[in-house]
């Protein structure tokens, strides 16, 4: 998991009534304009979306993402022996630190890593070598935004092959 949810609602998502605000204000509208108006607004608060379409899709998905319900899944999952490997930082414009490692404390067997900025090539295995003897692991890297999925992409990658090889 990358930038996961945590179990309660983020800042960019705050008031919830938000959200259900912009999506009424995109019915409401002609589709060319509501499209516009939405896309404009999430690149403004820092989304990569690609078009008004997408935003409007990001905007229903948070808006219909039930946090609280994530915890019956969690404790799912600790239930089974699927690998985990969840990483997230530290300057994220849109999930806060705090409500990810509160969720943290719910998922059993996970080793966490600390890292202000730089993952050495040593740290960086003994963070892949957790899945010979743990269910998995957590990564917070203090110095990271919301897009690991491309600063820590060799990360990611060799975490998926570490888990299905152990």
């Amino acid at each position: 998991m990358i930038n996961p949810t945590g179990l309660r609602i983020h800042k960019g998502s705050r008031p919830k009534g938000k959200l259900e605000s912009l999506n009424y204000m995109h019915k409401q509208l002609p589709k060319k304009v509501g499209d516009k108006i939405m896309y404009n607004l999430l690149k403004t608060v820092g989304f990569k979306i690609q078009d008004g379409e997408e935003a409007v899709a990001v905007i229903r998905t948070i808006q219909k993402c039930d946090l609280e319900k994530q915890l019956e899944y969690i404790l799912k999952l600790n239930e089974m022996p699927t690998k985990t490997m969840i990483t997230f930082g530290g300057r994220d414009h849109l999930i806060e630190k705090e409500i990810i490692f509160e969720a943290l404390q719910k998922y059993q067997g996970l080793k966490h890593f600390d890292f202000k900025a730089d993952i050495t090539d040593s740290e960086k295995q003994e963070i892949l070598n957790i899945f010979k003897n743990h269910k998995g692991t957590s990564v917070f890297v203090a110095r990271d935004n919301h897009f690991q999925n491309k600063k820590r992409a060799d990360l990611l990658a060799d975490g998926v092959k570490s888990m299905l090889i152990h």
